[in-house]
């Protein structure tokens, strides 16, 4: 009997300790590419924003982000003198209900409170992965 209450204890403590996979939802309604002049020169600039949802400070979340990262860039970065995919944390405010019916909020709560990573390209090259949030 002891051994199946010990059986039950362990595997309730690994289930508890298993951590939901992150998941990406596209805040679509933010992206922008905008086309500026400089010294006769064209730049193309694109922004992508992405929520995590269920984010959590681990490898394995990390690792998740720059696969998503990496699938969305895809070819896209040599398009664009500068490529950024921006990642926020799901919040009360950072979601997309909230976003959809308070635009605005994503410039005044999300890039202070909730902005966690930037992803980076210039002239096609990744410049890297910039921890925003503390």
């Amino acid at each position: 009997m002891k051994k199946y209450f010990y059986i039950i204890v362990i595997s309730l403590a690994c289930f508890s300790c298993n951590r939901k996979e992150v998941s990406f939802i596209s805040l679509k309604q933010f992206d922008r590419t905008d086309t500026t002049f400089s010294n006769n020169e064209v730049h193309i600039n694109s922004r992508l924003h992405y929520i995590i949802d269920d984010y959590n400070e681990s490898d394995q979340a990390l690792k998740a982000m720059d696969s998503c990262a990496k699938a969305v860039a895809g070819t896209k970065p040599k398009d664009f003198t500068n490529f950024t995919i921006v990642f926020y944390k799901s919040s009360d405010m950072t979601n997309v209900l909230h976003l959809k019916s308070n635009p605005r909020d994503i410039d005044r709560y999300s890039q202070e409170n909730d902005m966690m990573y930037s992803y980076k390209w210039v002239d096609g090259k990744f410049i890297g992965r910039l921890y925003l949030h503390d």
